[in-house]
Order: structure tokens, then C-alpha cells, then sequence
């Protein structure tokens, strides 16, 4: 109805314009679609990254129970290896007191063995004493007024009793010197048993340096490798904080840049929408258009934009205006999606 003071041929050239707008619009309609669907994919994107972080802190806690437990059996073994140095100190003390008890031993043989040899030696003394007596004896005149019978019986006695004495101390003299020969076996034994007991001490001293040396090591190891976890456990934690801070503040900003140039970007497309020329709207190279305008122009004496008015009609323009607003919105849109990849 709009197109009734036309020529057919006319109305034909604006039905293919309209056609042509149409396609025009339809491609815009994909172009939006696309955006919304790349728009869509990246917050898909945001949304798996996020996943990949909440399984990185899941793993992350993960490594951190592993450490606790860790440092747990670690503990637990020191303290085992603790109750098993204070046993082991526990025997070197208990054989420090048998060696000890040993030397107390050999201690108070050795003092019996110097009495005991310096009783043979009283005994030996004496005994020499005795028998210088009876060499006196044998060796003294007899009274000559003492008669035979007398001298006889007074000499058979001082013999006799000499005898005895003698015979007393050889036989403690005996006795002494097979005490002084059990004292010096007794003694010579404590001392190869105590010799004995000191080397194996010492072996056992010796093993036990060892082990505590193996166990300070082991010890260091675990150590240091309960500081390169815990560093690497910070390292990864504030990595995924600065990451997570980065995600969110991105987000954020994005949600408030798209709140605060929302009615801006709405106003500013409709303005420009409504300032575009016809030029603008339907392009340069639509000669069938440009060659009626100049007609209407030459016929009617009116501007261009009047032309193109009469032409169109206030419905297609208005149609070729939403769909010029409608390109400077997906136009912005990509260019926040550009933003956004970078």
C-alpha cells in the first residue's frame, strides 16, 4: 500500500531492496546468535577453569592431608626410635654397672691376694725364725750338770715341738700359696672377663653411635623434605589464591562493566541509530536506490534523506534503523568479547 504511487518496476526494485534488507537483517540475527554463542563459550571456559581450580584445591588438600600423615608417621617413628635410644642407654648403663661391679670384684681379690701375701710372708718369716731356733738348739751344749736321761728327753721335746711348729707352717705355707694361686687365677679371670665385657661395651656403644647417626640422617631427610612440601604447598596455595583472585576480579569487573555500560551502550545505539544517514543504513553500492533518489530529487526538489524517505516508507526505515542498532550492539559485543580472550 505504501508503494502504490510506484511503477510496477519500481515496486519490484524495492520488494528485491526490501529482500535484500531482509537477508541483511538475517545475517545480523546469525551474527548475534554467534556472539551470544562465543559470549556463551567463554563462559563455559570461565566455568571450567573454575572446575580445574576447585580440583587443583582438591588436590592440593588432598597433598596436604598426605603431609599431615606423613609428618605423623614421622613423629611416630622418632618417638619409637626415642623409647629405643633410651632403652639401648638403659643396657649401656646396666653394663656399665656389671663392669663396674667386675672392678669392685677384682678390687677386693687383689687387696685379699695382698693379705694373703703378706700373711706367707709373716708365715715365712716366722717359720725362718723357727728354724734358726732349732739349728740354735741343735747346735747348744747341753748343762753338764743335767743328767743323760734329761738332756735326752728335754732335746726329743724341743725337737719334737719344733717339729711341729714347723710342720704348722709348712702346712699354711701350702695353704697360702694355693690361695695365692686361686686368688691370681680368679684374678687373671676377672680381669679377661672384664677385658671381654669392655670390648663388647664398646661394639655395642659403637653400633648404637652408628644408629643414632642414621637416624639423625634420616631424621634431616625427612625434614627437609617436610619444608620442600610445606613450600610447595605455599607455592601452589597462593598460586591458586592469585589465580582464583584474578578469575573473581575479572568476573566482577565484567558483570559491573556490562551493568554500568548497559544503559549508556542502549542509548548511545539508539541515538546513533537515529542520526545514521540512509547512506549509512543501506550502504553505498545500491545503485537501483541511488538512481531513484536522485530522480525523486530532480522531480520533486527535495533533499536526499526526504528522497530516501518517500522511497522507503517510515516502516523500512525504521526496520533498517533496528537493524543498524542491532549491528552496533553485536559490533560492541565482540569487541568485549576480544577484550575478555585478551
Amino acid at each position: 500500500k505504501q508503494f502504490t504511487f510506484m511503477t510496477q518496476q519500481e515496486q519490484e526494485s524495492y520488494s528485491k531492496e526490501y529482500a535484500f534488507t531482509a537477508a541483511k537483517l538475517s545475517q545480523v540475527t546469525k551474527d548475534l546468535y554467534k556472539s551470544t554463542f562465543a559470549f556463551d563459550k567463554q563462559k563455559d571456559e570461565v566455568k571450567n577453569k573454575e572446575i580445574k581450580i576447585n580440583h587443583k584445591q582438591i588436590e592440593l588438600e588432598r597433598k596436604q592431608t598426605e603431609l599431615q600423615q606423613c609428618q605423623n608417621r614421622h613423629q611416630t617413628e622418632k618417638q619409637k626410635l626415642q623409647q629405643q635410644n633410651r632403652e639401648k642407654i638403659v643396657l649401656i648403663e646396666q653394663k656399665l654397672s656389671q663392669t663396674a661391679e667386675l672392678v669392685d670384684k677384682i678390687a677386693c681379690a687383689s687387696a685379699l691376694y695382698d693379705y694373703t701375701k703378706s700373711r706367707t710372708e709373716d708365715y715365712q718369716q716366722y717359720a725362718d725364725f723357727a728354724l734358726q731356733v732349732k739349728n740354735r738348739i741343735d747346735h747348744k751344749p747341753v748343762p753338764q750338770d743335767m743328767d743323760q736321761i734329761t738332756q735326752i728327753q728335754t732335746y726329743k721335746d724341743c725337737v719334737h715341738f719344733f717339729n711341729q711348729q714347723n710342720t704348722k707352717i709348712q702346712i699354711e705355707n701350702e695353704k697360702a700359696d694355693k690361695n695365692l694361686q686361686q686368688l691370681q687365677f680368679q684374678v687373671d679371670n676377672y680381669q679377661t672377663e672384664l677385658q671381654q665385657k669392655v670390648f663388647n661395651v664398646q661394639n655395642e656403644i659403637q653400633q648404637l653411635e652408628q644408629q643414632i647417626l642414621g637416624v639423625n640422617e634420616e631424621t634431616k631427610d625427612l625434614t627437609l623434605q617436610y619444608q620442600l612440601l610445606q613450600a610447595d604447598k605455599a607455592a601452589t596455595t597462593n598460586k591458586l589464591h592469585l589465580k582464583n583472585v584474578e578469575l573473581s576480579n575479572l568476573y566482577t569487573s565484567l558483570q559491573n562493566l556490562m551493568l554500568r555500560i548497559e544503559p549508556y551502550v542502549e542509548n548511545r545505539h539508539t541515538r546513533s541509530a537515529q542520526q545514521a544517514t540512509f547512506n549509512e543504513l543501506v550502504g553505498t553500492k545500491n545503485q537501483q536506490l541511488e538512481e531513484h533518489a536522485k530522480d525523486l530529487m530532480e522531480r520533486a526538489s527535495v533533499s536526499k534523506e526526504e528522497a530516501y524517505r518517500k522511497i522507503l516508507g517510515e516502516s523500512l526505515e525504521a526496520k533498517l534503523r533496528d537493524i543498524y542498532k542491532l549491528g552496533l550492539f553485536i559490533g560492541d559485543f565482540q569487541k568485549l568479547i576480544q577484550y575478555v580472550d585478551e
